[in-house]
């Protein structure tokens, strides 16, 4: 396995999602379906990248 190594900026997103707590993101699904939205475009993208 070869390991590719970014030169520039690190991929990162930070996302607030008001009023939830970290329990609430087990099972709340009004919390879990914006988590989840903005989290599968995020490694949709980049972890289809690294198959390449």
């Amino acid at each position: 396995m070869v390991a590719k190594w970014s030169t520039g900026p690190p991929k990162r997103t930070l996302r607030v999602v008001e009023g939830g707590t970290h329990m609430d993101f087990y099972d709340v699904l009004k919390y879990v379906d914006q988590a989840v939205a903005e989290a599968v475009p995020f490694f949709t993208r980049h972890l289809a990248a690294a198959q390449n």
